[in-house]
């Protein structure tokens, strides 16, 4: 009866001991999968972010140039003007400038009575549609924007 006994008692410390090893496994099955959908989120947000930052440098990159073709052209006008007026270049932007800025303060140049050109009224509404996207993250006309951007800047 003693063997009988000892056996029963090492077979239910066998399951015991087996059932044990069974719930650590499923804990770190469980702990596992967490992670790897935890690392395939963050890289879809990855994705994403690298998307949106491809975009910006393309459209900051766009931009900076504009900004030196105006100074070019901004310069040029100053230097035609100060040689027919008698005035130094620096005064005339300067003057041009101040006058530029009080039309700012009264909002007179952005007015919604005044049509916009198409070209102003696109880039607006593709800012908005990247900032929708950025805030929803949902699919929309911004994503595929923002793809053939990259491929521009790559």
């Amino acid at each position: 009866m003693t063997s009988t006994s000892n056996n029963m008692l090492l077979i239910a410390a066998v399951v015991a001991g087996l059932s044990g090893w069974g719930a650590i496994f499923a804990w770190w099955f469980r702990e596992r999968s967490k992670t790897v959908r935890g690392i395939k989120s963050l890289r879809r947000t990855n994705a994403r972010l690298q998307k949106t930052v491809m975009f910006t440098l393309d459209k900051w990159r766009d931009q900076v140039r504009n900004n030196q073709a105006f100074l070019l052209i901004e310069r040029e006008y100053a230097e035609r003007l100060a040689a027919a007026d008698g005035r130094t270049s620096e005064e005339i932007k300067t003057a041009i400038r101040a006058e530029i800025n009080a039309m700012f303060e009264r909002h007179d140049t952005f007015s919604k009575e005044r049509p916009t050109p198409d070209e102003t009224r696109h880039q607006l509404a593709a800012i908005n549609d990247v900032e929708r996207y950025v805030e929803t993250g949902k699919t929309s006309i911004a994503e595929l924007q923002i793809e053939e951007g990259v491929r521009r800047a790559a």
